[in-house]
């Protein structure tokens, strides 16, 4: 057990000091280490007494260029790297000054002190300046870059068939010229987190998706206390998590001790800011669709500072990401649901070659102008700045609750009579209300020209292609509006006032009975039935809708069922290393040399987003624990990712996950064990012969007692790789 602790503190120290810190020295020891097998503490440890001895024993000149030399490769390195100076802005801050008051008291010395005692300073204020530069505001890194050292292999999972099972295989080792290239991830819906917005409940009770503090079990309720929102207090926590024990206690009495307002609000904004990065959505309700993928843009520049769109924004079918990018070149909401509507109207070339204009524009005069044009095609198509549905334009087909026998017909801005004609022709409903919605994101001339041809048409074979291709859409809006039936909604309607996540909060109330009622999307209604299933409010949906989908507690048919579901801002942080991953594969390295210069090979461009996007679904899904053994946890291994404790499930007897958590500390008390052997634990309890068997054993651990043999066969089949 001596040697796996040891073992595990050497891993521990690589994946939160060295990975994150990303310079050539923490490089250098990670190779060095994975070469000879020598932990990373002993390697640096080895440059730190021969850099000691060779300035100490050299003399004065040599002995401060040395010193010099070594205090400002790192820093220039990160100061001339886009991405890592973005990540370790806040050392750079303090270190700077720090340096030039070190360097100005060591000129001093070189001309009035003893060549002994001056070498003794060189190499020994370069020990302290790391501890000065930290400063007490933890500078939580955030980007999770992770390492290794396998061979590289295809990463396609066949998400549709469980009966077979790919993951990526190790990542190369990240070079310099990809780590500015890092994936961008969507904030996580709130919608697969049930309970994210009940921190108004009580200043005490944290929301769900609030990352614990190892350090401090009431870290929340004591920073609630002192002034500082649920946001930053995500962002002070994943932080704190970051560090020692005692640099974490020293920290957190900086921050609970701080009575100026001012202060409080500047690190508020601070960590928000962090907590927004790390993918971290507690007490910051989002409706962004868990569908999208998260691929990184043409434009790499960081995402901080983008603001939620609007809850009637269309959604790009070309580019999950299009407000979040457009947003951030100065475009207005109404004029990108003109321009998600006008791309999502074309083919992907055009749409990719409209995209890279608008986001390589550098002329304000043009961003205005664009903005009232667009603006004005958005009004024109029914689009509504104030946040609410607005018919065609906000990306709604059109049609409302109760299917065809009420179809929500909207007005041709060409001719408000013009469904009668289009019937005439021989389309169906569904197909002329996609026309209409089509006609209303084109210019006029080019309306009225399309408006020409299709009631000219006089083949019966092209009217029924229209009529697949304009009505598939709305016929299957129309089949997710009568999904649920209303009297199962007005039943859910009174159960979840019921739910104590939803009591206090009528808005959310009203926005889950809202998107069941007319869900815009497939992927949102599944969410919001899974939010309704883990609070306990059985729902049924029609088995076209539900086939192919991951519902919480429904069979995986390999003997499990879904009820393993990884925290948001965690799959946030795998996402971008399975970014980092797949643009390490040559066919998804969509950014490339040609003619001198960067571009974007769009063929790759199209698979890295497929391909990102299908982990990031599987990932937010409910999953099982054939899912976690078979496709995650060997997707983590590869990157060297920690996926934390509390992914066990309830095994093949479908044991309640919600009481084994319950127990979950006693039992860590009582036998003295860790989090994740409590886990290892439970995998064996779900998979016993009967619930009876079951029962006795939890019974006995709850005692905090053992078998004889049982704890040494635990600790041997206990998995290594695993970063605790």
């Amino acid at each position: 057990m001596a040697q796996r602790d040891l073992g595990q503190r050497a891993q521990q120290f690589r994946e939160k000091w060295l990975v994150p810190s990303g310079g050539w020295l923490a490089e250098l020891t990670i190779t060095l280490s994975g070469t000879t097998g020598v932990w990373d503490l002993l390697i640096l440890s080895a440059f730190f007494i021969a850099s000691w001895i060779i300035i100490r024993t050299s003399p004065m000149e040599i002995g401060g260029i040395l010193g010099l030399l070594f205090d400002l490769t790192i820093p220039l390195q990160y100061s001339n790297d886009e991405g890592l100076s973005e990540e370790h802005r806040y050392h750079l801050d303090g270190y700077w000054p720090v340096q030039l008051i070190a360097f100005a008291v060591e000129g001093l010395s070189f001309f009035f002190l003893h060549p002994d005692l001056f070498t003794l300073i060189v190499p020994g204020s370069r020990n302290g300046r790391p501890n000065r530069t930290t400063r007490m505001d933890l500078p939580g890194s955030y980007s999770e870059a992770t390492y290794s050292v396998a061979s590289s292999s295809s990463c396609e999972p066949d998400l549709g068939s469980e009966s077979e099972a790919s993951s990526p295989g190790s990542a190369q080792n990240q070079t310099p010229s990809h780590r500015g290239q890092r994936s961008q991830s969507t904030n996580p819906s709130y919608l697969t987190q049930p309970s994210s917005r009940s921190s108004k409940i009580s200043s005490k009770t944290p929301p769900p998706d609030m990352p614990a503090c190892k350090h401090d079990p009431k870290a929340y309720e004591h920073l609630k206390k002192s002034g500082y929102s649920d946001p930053a207090i995500a962002g002070m926590i994943n932080a704190m998590n970051q560090v020692g024990e005692d640099k974490a206690k020293k920290t957190m009495r900086t921050w609970t001790k701080e009575k100026k307002p001012e202060e409080i609000a500047r690190r508020n904004k601070q960590y928000e800011d962090r907590a927004r990065k790390a993918g971290l959505s507690a007490g910051r309700p989002t409706t962004t669709n868990t569908s999208s993928s998260s691929q990184p843009p043409p434009d790499t520049a960081s995402t901080s500072g983008t603001k939620a769109p609007p809850s009637n924004m269309p959604q790009s079918t070309h580019f999950p990401q299009a407000y979040e990018y457009l947003s951030k070149k100065g475009y207005s909401p109404p004029a990108i649901a003109g321009m998600i509507n006008s791309m999502n109207g074309t083919d992907r070339n055009q749409a990719m070659s409209a995209f890279k204009t608008w986001c390589d524009e550098k002329k304000p005069e043009e961003v205005t102008r664009r903005n009232k044009q667009y603006a004005e095609r958005a009004k024109k198509a029914g689009w509504s700045d104030s946040g609410g549905s607005s018919g065609a334009g906000s990306g709604s087909t059109g049609v409302s609750r109760g299917g065809l026998t009420s179809l929500k017909m909207t007005k041709a801005k060409v001719d408000p009579n013009i469904h009668r004609e289009l019937k005439k022709t021989g389309y169906s409903d569904y197909a002329i209300i996609g026309m209409i919605t089509e006609l209303n994101k084109m210019d006029e001339k080019v309306a009225k020209e399309s408006l020409k041809r299709w009631t000219g048409e006089k083949k019966p074979e092209e009217i029924h292609r229209r009529n697949q291709v304009y009505g598939g859409q709305v016929e299957e809006q129309a089949k997710l509006n009568l999904a649920i039936p209303e009297s199962d909604i007005k039943r859910i309607a009174a159960r979840i006032k019921e739910i104590k996540a939803f009591a206090n909060d009528r808005r959310t109330q009203e926005e889950v009975i809202g998107l069941l009622k007319n869900p815009p999307n497939k992927g949102t209604l599944i969410n919001v039935v899974n939010v309704c299933l883990k609070e306990g409010i059985p729902i049924k949906l029609p088995p076209d809708i539900a086939a192919g989908e991951r519902l919480w507690l429904h069979p995986d048919r390999k003997e499990y069922v879904h009820d393993i579901e990884i925290p948001q801002w965690r799959v946030a942080l795998l996402m971008k290393s399975v970014g980092r991953f797949l643009m390490d594969q040559d066919e998804f390295a969509y950014i490339v040399e040609k003619d001198g210069e960067r571009t974007i090979d769009e063929r790759k461009y199209a698979k890295f987003q497929t391909e990102n996007a299908k982990w990031e679904k599987y990932l937010k899904s409910p999953l099982s624990r054939w899912d976690m053994d078979n496709r995650v946890i060997p997707l983590a291994k590869s990157l060297q990712f920690d996926l934390g404790d509390g992914l066990h499930g309830g095994g093949k007897l479908h044991l309640n996950v919600n009481h084994l958590r319950a127990q979950k500390q006693t039992i860590k008390d009582r036998l003295g064990v860790s989090g994740d052997m409590v886990d290892h634990m439970y995998k064996t309890l779900g998979d016993m012969v009967s619930r009876d068997k079951a029962q006795e054993t939890l019974a006995r651990w709850l005692e905090g007692k053992w078998k004889p043999g049982e704890r040494d066969h635990f600790e041997k089949t206990f998995p290594y790789w695993k970063v605790v």
